[in-house]
């Protein structure tokens, strides 16, 4: 008899420790942007640019930006196939043009700007130059994360 209830509760503890480490996946699956969140704004704040250099890829932002920063949302397409759309392949080959100036990406991935970007400021953020002192009611006003639609 005291061998089956010793076996009941050894199930029931692996059962409540399997159960807490699914919890424990899940809830650090759902915090863990809120915390890349806050630590690249802290790395931005502090003017951090090894730390900043840790969380951010920054060549991969960089190639994202590009075709956002141009304004033109057929370049973030795929280029058309010459079999699918022969004229819209020569098209998009005449329109290119590299005498045309694209904007400066690197002017959005200063320490400076990131933080402005992370405060809300959006395409005003490049304009940042020196995270210098923050009047004192911006200071106290530290944005939380939302969805933006």
């Amino acid at each position: 008899m005291i061998g089956g209830n010793e076996d009941a509760f050894v199930k029931r503890l692996f059962g409540n420790l399997v159960l807490a480490a699914v919890v424990v996946a899940v809830l650090s699956f759902f915090a863990a942007p809120a915390v890349a969140f806050f630590a690249i704004r802290s790395a931005a704040e502090a003017n951090d640019v090894a730390g900043l250099a840790r969380l951010i890829d920054f060549n991969a932002v960089r190639q994202s930006l590009r075709p956002q920063l141009a304004g033109r949302p057929e370049a973030m397409a795929p280029a058309p196939s010459f079999l699918e759309d022969p004229i819209g392949a020569f098209r998009r080959q005449i329109e290119q043009n590299p005498i045309l100036r694209q904007p400066d990406v690197d002017a959005y991935l200063t320490p400076a700007a990131l933080n402005a970007l992370l405060k809300g400021e959006g395409r005003y953020a490049s304009q940042r130059t020196s995270a210098g002192v923050a009047p004192a009611s911006e200071r106290s006003r530290k944005p939380w994360p939302s969805p933006a639609y």
